[in-house]
């Protein structure tokens, strides 16, 4: 695996702009992608569309009472 530097991609999304637009606009994705905050904030999330959650325990209860996943209590 190879990784270019930040900086690198930050010059190519800008450089590169006048001459090849879709490699320019690659590099400031991956830059976007590198520098972005991509933190998961479920209360701001649930406070704006408000759902309850299923729990793992819940689902495997439902698809165990389907027939299609066996679910050994013991280990529930």
């Amino acid at each position: 695996m190879k990784v270019v530097p930040l900086w690198v991609l930050h010059a190519v999304a800008v450089l590169m702009r006048p001459f090849h637009r879709p490699l320019a606009r690659l590099a400031a994705l991956a830059v976007w992608q590198d520098t972005a905050d991509m933190r998961l904030a479920p209360a701001r999330t649930l406070a704006q569309d408000p759902v309850r959650l299923t729990s793992l325990r819940e689902i495997a209860e439902w698809t165990s009472a389907q027939g299609t996943l066996q679910v050994d209590p013991a280990r529930a």
